[in-house]
């Protein structure tokens, strides 16, 4: 039994290591903390994006692009996992990184760690989580194509901009993914989606 036991730890760990994951665990475990962000500009135009809740009371973390258009009077609110519909306050953007961070007021919230450890690597298992299209809760899995991509974004008010040392990945994001984690085989964000 303890040998059956050591060996089942020994082949957790290694596939975690190797970045070979169950999806549907890694998913189960995650999703509770991915929310959907609503967006109402000061001229009514609206749209949707994602996030992950980092702290239980209630810090996400999105994408400057996602909350761009209620900075000049408009309005972002949450809508968590469970259903429940919060408003949220902007705690900071920096639109050179195309990140944003909004607190909703809450406490006791699932979260989702960040990879504080050594970067992702080429060819490693990666899992994108959001609602792209508005589809809330949607899971797509692929691997890290390649590290360091810079690419040129913007566009919206804030202009264009060149995001340096990109994740490129084959996971399926779609408009609305943006914003929303990307999680390695450990369940810790690795980027953000763009």
């Amino acid at each position: 039994l303890a040998g059956s036991v050591g060996g089942v730890i020994v082949a957790r760990y290694e596939a975690s290591r190797l970045g070979i994951c169950n999806v549907s665990d890694v998913s189960g475990a995650v999703l509770p903390a991915v929310v959907t962000v609503l967006v109402e500009g000061a001229n009514g135009a609206g749209g949707s994006g994602s996030g992950a809740i980092l702290t239980p009371d209630g810090t996400i973390v999105t994408n400057h692009h996602v909350i761009e258009a209620a900075l000049r009077g408009g309005q972002v609110s949450v809508l968590l996992n469970n259903g429940e519909t919060k408003p949220s306050t902007l705690v900071g953007t920096d639109p050179a990184t195309d990140l944003a961070v909004i607190k909703v007021e809450a406490s006791g919230l699932p979260t989702v760690a960040l990879n504080d450890a050594a970067g992702p690597r080429v060819g490693q298992q990666v899992i994108a989580m959001g609602a792209p299209l508005g589809l809330v809760g949607t899971v797509t899995s692929g691997i890290v194509s390649a590290l360091d991509r810079d690419i040129i974004a913007g566009g919206g008010e804030s202009g264009m901009t060149v995001l340096a040392g990109n994740i490129q990945t084959d996971t399926a994001i779609n408009p609305g993914n943006s914003g929303g984690p990307l999680i390695d085989c450990d369940r810790r964000v690795v980027g953000i989606n763009t």
